[in-house]
């Protein structure tokens, strides 16, 4: 049955296309940009005798990230299809893969709704109240978020110019910013002086792991989904 459905995959319902080969390279360098890289990089880093964690990252990335990363591009631009429908395509025993990562990125928003949002207290004797800033903020980013994505991946490739790069504007900005402050210097030294003697703890290889991850956003079908609308070869 799996290898029917994957011979029958090129006569599927045809998707949409990216218009360019920079469009797609600039949703999923925008999809890694998170605070999994601008916060949590930066503080394991620091946590684990600075430049030493790269080490274990840099060979995390090697055997884990970049195998995974191709695997989950290929996957998407072969079956043509998005992060849930893909695992149907390859064996309908793995069609709970997709929903699984749906269900753990809903866990957070629910979190967020109720305690940010709603502002719900832990006690039956007081009630929350709207908190309307918030309000007003997830209005106006689902607004722009429903422009973005309103002809698909149509309008989704021309938003990318604009949503990939200019979190990188901002970056450069606090990095010129953070160069200036004093003891800046001393922070330099100390990420790129490596303390390799904090190797030996199996914690710092767990966390670079799991690190990887975060950097290219794996597990997440994001890319699977940004995949699917390359051409199949």
């Amino acid at each position: 049955m799996p290898s029917k459905e994957l011979s029958n995959v090129s006569n599927c319902q045809e998707r949409p296309k990216w218009d360019n080969k920079v469009q797609y390279l600039l949703t999923c360098i925008g999809f890694a940009v998170g605070l999994g890289n601008v916060w949590r990089f930066p503080y394991l880093c620091q946590t684990y005798g600075g430049g030493a964690f790269l080490i274990p990252y840099g060979i995390a990335l090697i055997f884990e990230g970049i195998p995974l990363f191709h695997l989950e591009l290929a996957i998407g631009q072969r079956l043509r299809r998005g992060s849930i429908g893909v695992w149907n395509a390859i064996s309908p025993y793995f069609g709970g893969v997709g929903d699984q990562e749906e269900c753990a990125k809903s866990s957070p928003v629910n979190y967020f709704w109720y305690r940010k949002t709603l502002n719900i207290t832990s006690t039956i004797n007081k009630n929350g109240n709207l908190q309307w800033w918030m309000v007003l903020s997830l209005a106006a980013a689902w607004g722009a978020v429903y422009l973005c994505i309103l002809r698909g991946i149509k309008s989704t490739g021309k938003a990318v110019y604009v949503t990939s790069t200019f979190p990188y504007v901002v970056l450069a900005i606090f990095l010129i910013r953070g160069l200036t402050l004093p003891g800046a210097i001393d922070g330099l030294q100390y990420l790129f002086t490596p303390d390799i003697a904090i190797l030996m703890k199996p914690r710092v290889w767990l966390d670079a792991a799991t690190q990887i991850f975060y950097s290219l956003s794996l597990g997440f079908g994001g890319l699977i989904a940004f995949s699917s609308y390359n051409p199949e070869k």
